[in-house]
């Protein structure tokens, strides 16, 4: 699962499924980028995948929609977008371009006529934030990742005249090589959710 994935989705499953079953170890990889994690997958090196990315060989897996998020552009102070041209304007700290949120992004932007450039970019969500705490600019990041930030007034949620993609969370895995403790965490604790 991808390290923004793990902090504000995946862990409170595994807390709960820990306080279940004491005994139940867990191994998890958070570090790779989602292609090498469905190389992983491929080798047997891991049970599942649950990620923000579809696989390009979808033939070889299994896809299933766990969650829709909301991805949201994020401010040190309450800011307020009366006219999506204004966008071009502000100082944007963004994942990199070949992700597939920042290509919807762009996407979105491009019906719109708009154009931003990000003047700083990094593949962590927990930097990102850190970097709009540090007054370094805006960031887009995903709505639930920064959930506290916003209840305690530590960011806020850039008010905008257009609607921003939607993002679905996924479970990818290889038909018939789940375990029976794969299955039933996946059952219990992911899809009864």
């Amino acid at each position: 699962c991808q390290s923004h994935l793990t902090n504000y989705y995946l862990m409170e499953y595994i807390k709960v499924a820990k306080n279940d079953y004491p005994n139940l170890n867990v191994e998890l990889t958070c570090g790779a980028v989602s292609s090498e994690m469905f190389e992983m997958l491929k080798n047997h090196k891991l049970d599942f995948v649950i990620t923000d990315v579809i696989p390009t060989e979808t033939d070889e897996f299994v896809i299933e929609e766990l969650k829709k998020v909301n991805n949201i552009f994020v401010a040190k102070e309450p800011l307020k977008i009366e006219n999506v041209k204004e966008l071009e304007d502000l100082r944007y700290i963004l994942n990199f371009d070949n992700t597939i949120t920042t290509k919807k992004l762009f996407k979105v932007l491009k019906e719109h006529n708009v154009k931003i450039k990000p003047n700083m970019k990094c593949d962590t969500t927990e930097i990102r934030v850190e970097a709009v705490m540090n007054g370094l600019g805006i960031a887009y990041v995903m709505k639930e990742a920064v959930k506290k930030q916003l209840e305690n007034g530590e960011l806020y949620e850039v008010e905008l005249p257009i609607e921003l993609p939607e993002l679905s969370i996924n479970l990818v895995y290889i038909k018939d090589m789940l375990t029976q403790v794969d299955k039933k965490f996946i059952k219990k604790y992911l899809k009864n959710k």
